[in-house]
C-alpha cells in the first residue's frame, strides 16, 4: 500500500508534469488564459503593478510573476512550477485535514487532469486553489474540533477576497452557522431558518441580480471576446429560472454537441461526468445515514456556491473547466466532506465534551481554605 509521504512525492511530480505538458504541449491545441502575461511579461499586456496593487487581483498576480521570472531567469517551465508548488501547498492542507477514513476517496477526485493542469501554471487558479485549499482545511479542522488559527488562514481569505469574493458567500455561510449552531439545542432549526432566509435575498435583490448576468453577458461577448455560445440570458429573471440548468453547465463545461467537434472538449465532457457520477454515488451511499444538519449545511452552501459562479461558466465551456478549478475543493468539502456522518458525529461529541466541561467548572464547589491555630505541645506535657 502507497503511504501518504510516498503519494505526496508522486502528486508533486504529477503536477510538475503537469506544469511542463501545459508550457510545451497544450498550449498548441489551446490558450491557457494569461499564462503568459503571468510569466514576468506584464509590461507587454501594458500592465505593471501601482498604487492599490495588492486590492486588484490582476495586478497581485503580474508582480508574483515578475518576482519569479527574476528568480528563474524568465523561464517559463520553471515559472509555472513554482506557482504550481504554491497551489500544492493549498491542496496538501486540505487533503491532510480530512478525517482518514474519506482522506482517499477525496484524493481521487484532486487528480482530476484539468484542475491540475489549470492550477500548475502561472494563473491566478494557481493562487486561488492554494486559498480555497487552506480555507477548506480550517472549516474541516472546525469540524474535527482540531482547529487552530495560523497565520496562513487569514492570509488565504485576504487571498479570495481580492480574486473571488463570491467565494466568500458559501464559506462564511457554512463557518457563521458552524459557530453559532454550539450555543443553541436546536441547531437544525437555526441552520434551516438562517438558509430560508439567505435565499429569500434572491428576491430582494432580483433586479440588481437580474442586471449583473448582462453585465456577464456583454463582458464575454465584448470585452473578453471569447463566447462560443448565444447568450444564456434572453429573458428578464433568466439568471433565476434557467440557474438549476446553468449550474449543471458550469460544472460540466462542454455539451455533447460541443465534444463531437473538439477532441479537447470530449475530453473534459468524459472527466467531468465521471466525477459527477463519482459524487453522486458517494452521495447516494450517503444518504441514509446523513444527518439532517449535514444534508440543509450542503444544500444550501453548496446552492450559495454553484450559483454565484455559474453565470462565468455557461458562455464558454472552456472558461466552465478553468473557474472550476477555483472553486473545486470548496465543492468537494460542501459535497464530501461535510456530508460526512463520522465528521458530524466527531464534532458534536466535541461540543458536548465541551459544554460538560463548562458545566462541571461553573457549578464544581470551591474549595475554601481557612487559617488555623496549631498549638504544639512540649515534651513535659505542659501548654505553651
Amino acid at each position: 500500500m502507497i503511504g501518504w509521504r510516498f503519494f505526496w512525492v508522486l502528486y508533486f511530480l504529477y503536477r510538475c508534469v503537469c506544469s511542463v505538458a501545459g508550457q510545451l504541449v497544450v498550449v498548441r491545441f489551446t490558450t491557457l488564459g494569461d499564462s503568459v502575461r503571468y510569466q514576468g511579461n506584464a509590461e507587454k499586456f501594458g500592465g505593471s503593478p501601482g498604487l492599490g496593487w495588492l486590492l486588484d487581483s490582476t495586478q497581485v498576480t503580474e508582480a508574483l510573476g515578475m518576482l519569479f521570472a527574476k528568480v528563474t531567469s524568465g523561464n517559463e517551465i520553471a515559472i509555472n512550477v513554482l506557482f504550481q508548488t504554491i497551489a500544492f501547498y493549498g491542496i496538501y492542507r486540505f487533503l491532510n485535514a480530512i478525517p482518514a477514513n474519506l482522506r482517499k476517496f477525496v484524493a481521487l477526485l484532486v487528480l482530476a487532469p484539468s484542475f491540475n493542469l489549470w492550477s500548475s501554471v502561472a494563473s491566478k487558479d494557481a493562487l486561488v486553489v492554494f486559498a480555497a485549499g487552506v480555507s477548506c482545511s480550517y472549516l474541516i479542522e472546525l469540524y474535527r474540533n482540531s482547529a487552530r488559527l495560523r497565520l496562513v488562514h487569514p492570509l488565504a481569505v485576504a487571498v479570495l477576497a481580492v480574486f473571488k469574493p463570491h467565494y466568500l458567500v458559501s464559506l462564511l455561510f457554512i463557518y457563521s452557522l458552524t459557530w453559532a449552531s454550539r450555543f443553541v439545542r436546536q441547531y437544525e432549526a437555526l441552520l434551516l431558518f438562517v438558509s430560508i432566509v439567505s435565499v429569500s435575498q434572491l428576491y430582494i435583490f432580483r433586479d440588481r441580480l437580474d442586471d449583473l448576468s448582462f453585465q456577464v453577458v456583454v463582458h464575454f461577448i465584448t470585452d473578453a471576446g471569447f463566447s462560443t455560445r448565444e447568450a444564456f440570458w434572453q429573458q428578464q429573471y433568466d439568471v433565476f429560472w434557467r440557474a438549476p440548468y446553468g449550474m449543471l453547465l458550469s460544472f460540466v463545461g462542454p455539451t455533447f454537441e460541443e465534444a463531437l467537434r473538439n477532441p479537447l472538449q470530449m475530453v473534459s465532457l468524459v472527466e467531468s461526468l465521471f466525477l459527477l457520477l463519482l459524487i453522486v454515488v458517494y452521495l447516494v451511499v450517503q444518504l441514509p445515514r446523513m444527518p439532517a444538519f449535514s444534508f440543509l449545511m450542503s444544500t444550501f452552501a453548496g446552492f450559495w456556491l454553484l450559483f454565484a459562479n455559474y453565470p462565468f461558466g455557461v458562455m464558454n465551456p472552456g472558461s466552465a473547466i478553468r473557474y472550476r478549478t477555483g472553486y473545486y475543493l470548496i465543492f468537494l468539502t460542501i459535497l464530501l466532506v461535510l456530508s460526512s456522518r463520522k465528521l458530524f458525529d466527531q464534532w458534536r461529541s466535541g461540543e458536548a465534551s465541551i459544554e460538560r466541561k463548562q458545566r462541571r467548572s461553573r457549578f464544581r464547589p470551591r474549595l475554601v481554605i481557612k487559617p488555623s491555630l496549631r498549638f504544639v505541645w512540649p515534651s513535659s506535657g505542659r501548654p505553651t
